[in-house]
């Protein structure tokens, strides 16, 4: 996905390119679509020089180095050097009086027609061993897969069709837009699942990780040989280089829960390649209902 490339920066546009949808949509709401593709040869030469990328991720991040931002930075420059697209709008918000009712994260032209174009990377750790989509967290617990799901699917995607909407992209569009989504990221199981089962209606290609609380990580140092600490917003691609065996990590990991119960992202590797692993401190609640 992303082995081939020796810059970091590359390595995490890559990941955003070539990494599966997490879940399975309706046929008008497929992003792959001809949104996301054909993009070798352009990884390629962008690895060679790099320099452009990186200043346009350093400007985008100025205000914001949220792991969403980022994301939304990586795929709006994929975008201004696909020839097929034209960006004419993005982060446009639509307004009820002063009330912001919602936000167009990208309005442009796909080969001249009219596209609405949201994007999304959530990384959902599942509480128990079910599909429901409730039961999908983020690691911060106060973010659930069914409740971005409604958002995506309700609010953001519908927006171009609310009399807010409408009048918001009125001056862009002489007809309404389709719209699409690209919606990446990784659903983790707990480690002891024999048999995990994921969210409804997941792609069954999504990127798979693991999970455990901090008490439990010490079961897993027999699987991996090379470990590193991930952290925002470079959850995509690991980091080249900076893995440690399991006492170093172990350590560092023990460091970090003994001043805060935030969940910490982890990058091992073994003879099969890289995995990405949650751990939670041990009293960690995420919020479920």
């Amino acid at each position: 996905m992303y082995e081939e490339f020796s810059n970091q920066s590359v390595r995490d546009l890559a990941w955003v390119i070539r990494s599966p949808e997490l879940m399975l949509l309706t046929e008008n709401l497929a992003a792959n679509d001809g949104v996301l593709g054909n993009e070798d040869n352009f990884l390629r030469n962008l690895d060679k020089n790099p320099k452009n990328l990186e200043q346009y991720i350093h400007k985008g991040l100025q205000k914001r180095a949220a792991l969403g931002k980022y994301f939304e930075v990586l795929i709006e420059y994929w975008l201004h050097h696909q020839p097929e697209f034209e960006i004419l709008a993005t982060n446009l918000q639509a307004y009820d009086g002063q009330t912001t009712v919602g936000e167009f994260d990208f309005l442009m032209l796909n080969g001249g027609k009219p596209l609405h174009l949201e994007v999304a990377t959530k990384f959902y750790i599942g509480v128990r061993n079910s599909e429901k989509w409730d039961n999908w967290v983020g690691p911060r617990a106060f973010d659930r897969l069914d409740m971005k799901m409604d958002k995506l699917l309700n609010k953001q995607l519908q927006l171009a069709y609310s009399t807010a909407g409408k009048a918001a992209i009125s001056e862009i569009f002489d007809k309404k837009p389709q719209a699409k989504l690209v919606f990446k990221g990784v659903f983790f199981c707990h480690y002891s699942y024999d048999a995990p089962k994921w969210p409804k209606a997941a792609n069954p290609e999504h990127l798979k990780g693991l999970w455990c609380r901090f008490g439990e990580l010490a079961d897993l140092a027999e699987l991996f040989e090379d470990w590193q600490i991930a952290n925002k917003p470079h959850w995509f691609a690991p980091y080249i280089g900076g893995y440690k065996d399991f006492k170093q990590l172990f350590a560092e990991v023990e460091s970090h829960f003994k001043t805060s119960d935030v969940p910490i992202l982890l990058s091992a590797k073994n003879s099969t390649g890289e995995q990405k692993i949650f751990v939670t401190g041990d009293n960690w609640q995420p919020i479920t209902e």
